[in-house]
């Protein structure tokens, strides 16, 4: 990843300000949802997207696996973005790296927070492996 950017963070901050861009700039309707509330509600928000946007649709069809990994269901997986189950593998030292990369300003305007690092244990432990653990390996999160 180096070559190109100097971390997933940085790629985060990249494409979310593209589509903001292209949301101002472009000349056809534009809605940016947040994966987490799609993951909660996919059939909603390709609703109200269409509904919004004023294109006529019938019957919408859910996926109801992990488009990663079919033995991952959608409720294992909305259920794993609702409770941040991604957050209990951080540590205190992971968080401040994250803190220093994104762009708050950009997340804020997303309705995501900054965590603080005190929240958190300084190192990673092994009791702390556990189901959300394994979803979010078998969901391709490393």
């Amino acid at each position: 990843m180096p070559a190109v950017l100097h971390s997933p963070l940085d790629l985060w901050n990249v494409k979310v300000s593209a589509y903001e861009r292209f949301a101002r700039e472009a000349k056809v309707p534009t809605r940016l949802i947040r994966f987490e509330r799609f993951v909660a509600k996919p059939k909603g928000e390709v609703k109200e997207t269409l509904t919004e946007f004023g294109i006529p649709f019938g019957v919408i069809n859910q996926v109801d696996t992990s488009t990663k990994n079919p033995d991952i269901t959608l409720a294992e997986l909305s259920n794993f973005f609702e409770h941040e189950g991604w957050s209990k593998h951080l540590t205190q030292e992971v968080v401040i790296a994250i803190n220093a990369l994104i762009d708050w300003n950009l997340v804020a305007k997303h309705g995501y927070y900054q965590l603080n690092p005190a929240d958190f244990p300084s190192r990673f432990t092994l009791k702390s492996l556990s189901r959300n653990h394994n979803l979010m390996l078998r969901s391709g999160f490393r």
